[in-house]
Formats: structure tokens, C-alpha cells, sequence
């Protein structure tokens, strides 16, 4: 299904004429470098020990983290120059002549939402998630850190206060573009351009593997895999080239990066479900029962899948906005 094809063989000669004819392997060992050297500037403090992860400063720290990939581009615009149509080579614009992104922006709100769904589902079917859908037994304890938590339950049901944050999440979920739009102008906006001469699969492929390991200051330390410090670097990376399909197919499809951000934020913001809706007390493995984990591959990949057999991926004729070359 993610075999990679060769560039001549999967765009017609119109679409294939039109992007880098070679990799720009300058500006593309510059950016990645640039990113995760900065990347792991702003997680030193992580590292160092000034401030924990699971405090409200660590979660600062993973925020400006996030804006790193987009001051490399800036840094790599700087020193190789600006395209012609630096808007449209990054796809600052909300689509590419010719292109609807409605469809695509529809499809970046509520395909992530369904893949949290089913992976929620397979983790409880297989067993590796015990859910609590009558009282909600997890939620409770989280909420009991609310000054007058327990005024709240009297007056209001669980089972309303677990649907109004569920619909707050839905509603809200668009806020998280603002550090997403930090990572899709790099991972996205920039970098899987650049790496289209490698052919389109190969290209969503490498732009996956340099996202997920671009990761590693967070997840050395922890972060989405607790229980697999190192080994969870090898696991964000499955999970980041199969989401990366998906938002590089948002990108490809449309000329524009705000799909991408937007699915980045909605995922973002739902990842969390399984522990909302989980059992106090019962276990609970990131690699078995998280989105980020083996129930999210999968839902990600029958996604991709369908994206396949739908005949929308690999993207056949790259609009100008996603084949232009840089510098």
C-alpha cells in the first residue's frame, strides 16, 4: 500500500515536468538540521532538569518547540532566497487555481476525528482499553483537580459534563492551527515540496521519518510513549508516516498548507479521547491503547488506504503551489 513508486511512473509527463527535476539536497539537509538544532535549544530546559515536562512550563516549552520548523524556513529563505511566489511555493494561499478546499478542509476536521473513533473502538474490542461509559470513572479523578469539583457533580450529571467537554473539543479544536501552523509551515508548507523530486510516495515517506524524529527531545523524555523512552522513537515514526500521508495528501490536493494545519490541530486535540473515556485503575499502554499507538496505525492506515483505492493518493498532478522548487 505505501511502496514507493518513481516519480516518472506516478505523474504524467505534464505534472512531472513541472516539479525540481533534482533533490535539493543542499536546502534539505540545511532545513533539517536547522530544525531539530533549534529544537532541541528550546527543549534543553526539559532536559536539563529546570523544568518538568508534565508542568505547565514543560507544556510551554513543547509549544515553542512547535514554532521551530517555521523559523528554519525563514533561516533556509534567508540564506537561499526567497522563491518567486514565496506565497504559493509554501501555500500560504488557500488553494491553487483550479482547486477546491472546502472538500479538503471538511475532510481535515472530521476524517482525524473518525480515526480517533475507530481507534478508541479497536483498543477497547482488543481488549488493551477498559472503557467506563456509565460513570465515567477516569474523568471523575481528572476532574476531581477542580476547585468545587464536587459541587459541580451535584448539580451536573458526569455523563453531561464528559459530552459538553467532547463538544467543547470539537468546537475548540481549530485553536490548536495557531502552533500546528508552526510545524505544517516547515513539515508541509516547506519540506515536502522540496523532497518531490524523490517521486511522491518516497516523499511523504522521508517527510515522515524527519517529522517523527524531529520529535526526539520530547519523546526521549517520555512524551505520548511513557512506558518506551527510546524504542518510542521508532513507534512516533510509524504513526507520523501515516499521518503524514494524510496531511501531505491535504497539501498535495489542494496547493495549500491550511488543510494540513488544520488536521494537525483536530488531531492534536482529540488524541487524548481514550483517557477521557477509560476506566479509573485499569491499565492503560500507550503502544497498545493511544492514538499515537498500534489502534491509531491502524485506523490511520485504512484512512490512507482508503485514500488509495479512492484513487486520491499518491496526488497525480501536484498543483504549481506544491511542485514549485525553492531557491
Amino acid at each position: 500500500m505505501m511502496t514507493p513508486t518513481d516519480v516518472s511512473t506516478s505523474l504524467p509527463a505534464p505534472a512531472a515536468a513541472g516539479l525540481p527535476r533534482r533533490l535539493d539536497v543542499k536546502g534539505v539537509v540545511a532545513y533539517v538540521v536547522l530544525s531539530y538544532g533549534l529544537a532541541w535549544v528550546v527543549a534543553l530546559p526539559l532536559w536539563l532538569g529546570k523544568v518538568s515536562r508534565t508542568s505547565g512550563g514543560g507544556v510551554l516549552v513543547s509549544a515553542a518547540m512547535m514554532f521551530t520548523p517555521a523559523l528554519s524556513v525563514l533561516l533556509c529563505l534567508g540564506l537561499f532566497g526567497r522563491p518567486k511566489d514565496a506565497k504559493a511555493s509554501l501555500g500560504l494561499r488557500l488553494r491553487a487555481p483550479g482547486r477546491r478546499v472546502l472538500p479538503a478542509l471538511l475532510a481535515a476536521y472530521f476524517l482525524p476525528v473518525a480515526a480517533v473513533l475507530v481507534a478508541v473502538g479497536i483498543a477497547a474490542a482488543s481488549g488493551q482499553l477498559t472503557l467506563d461509559l456509565k460513570d465515567f470513572s477516569h474523568y471523575r479523578k481528572l476532574l476531581s483537580a477542580v476547585p468545587q469539583a464536587e459541587q459541580i457533580l451535584t448539580r451536573i450529571p458526569v455523563q453531561l459534563l464528559v459530552a459538553l467537554d467532547i463538544f467543547k473539543v470539537f468546537l475548540l479544536a481549530p485553536i490548536n492551527c495557531i502552533p500546528t501552523f508552526g510545524e505544517e509551515l516547515g513539515w508541509r508548507g516547506y519540506l515536502l515540496p522540496k523532497l518531490l523530486p524523490l517521486g511522491p510516495w518516497r516523499a511523504l515517506l522521508a517527510s515522515g521519518v524527519i517529522w517523527s524524529l524531529w520529535h526526539a527531545p520530547l519523546i526521549l523524555l517520555g512524551h505520548n510513549y511513557p512506558e518506551y523512552p527510546v524504542a518510542g522513537l521508532a513507534f512516533m515514526t510509524v504513526f507520523c508516516v501515516l499521518a503524514g500521508c494524510f496531511v501531505g495528501w491535504l497539501r498535495l490536493s489542494t496547493g495549500s498548507v491550511w488543510p494540513s494545519v488544520l488536521a494537525h490541530a483536530v488531531i492534536n486535540a482529540w488524541a487524548g479521547l481514550p483517557v477521557l473515556l477509560m476506566k479509573d485503575g485499569a491499565p492503560f499502554n500507550s503502544l497498545t491503547a493511544s492514538f499515537a499507538g498500534v489502534p491509531g496505525w491502524i485506523a490511520l492506515a485504512a484512512l490512507v488506504g482508503g485514500l488509495v483505492a479512492l484513487k486520491k493518493l499518491p496526488v497525480r498532478e501536484a498543483p504549481d503551489a506544491a511542485a514549485e522548487a525553492h531557491g
